[in-house]
């Protein structure tokens, strides 16, 4: 999956640098989102036997500030907000044990792409600082760092209003996350 986020993006900035075109009408954003999605994480015992822990359903927010230096790249910060409330925990009564809740904060390049006048594709790459905490009935287990973020996404935007869609991956040490997310922003 990750193999074909690099070829994305390179292919986008290619495209991108032989237009730069700079833009200067309304250059800054700020952005809220929620979505949903999964996580993994490995743990090894004493034996040096390795488990894998998925959780197929969890909630995400996330809100952010963008400036976009040209009509192809910006640059963003964002801090996203996640916690495994979601519909399983909700209908299973209690029964699920474990619960896996994460935030981290990024900064990122973006390279978008138009496809119309108001519609972009787009791919984000970046770092992000995280902590991630998985806990149990007996046990706990939480780690923080940096990881990586990427991202692709469609835009569609007005004069100053833009709405977008994300697939969103984060590699946070041992877990790694997919969330898929739509977004709300305003220009400025």
């Amino acid at each position: 999956m990750f193999k074909y986020i690099l070829p994305i993006a390179l292919g986008m900035s290619a495209n991108a640098l032989a237009g730069l075109e700079v833009q200067t009408q309304n250059p800054h954003s700020v952005f809220f989102s929620a979505g949903f999605g999964d996580a993994e994480f490995k743990t090894k015992n004493k034996n040096n036997n390795s488990h894998t822990y998925d959780f197929d359903d969890y909630a995400s927010t996330q809100f952010g500030y963008r400036y976009q230096l040209t009509n192809i790249f910006a640059i963003d910060t964002r801090y996203i907000d996640s916690s495994s409330f979601g519909f399983k925990q909700i209908f299973s009564l209690g029964l699920l044990d474990g619960t896996i809740d994460y935030d981290a904060f990024a900064v990122s390049a973006q390279a978008r792409k138009s496809m119309t006048q108001n519609s972009y594709l787009y791919a984000n790459a970046g770092v992000a600082r995280y902590d991630w905490e998985y806990k149990t009935k007996k046990s706990k287990l939480n780690e923080s760092g940096f990881g990586g973020l990427f991202s692709l996404g469609y835009k569609y935007q007005w004069c100053k209003v833009e709405l977008s869609v994300e697939h969103q991956w984060l590699t946070m040490g041992d877990m790694k996350a997919s969330n898929y997310a739509a977004e709300v922003g305003y220009r400025f």
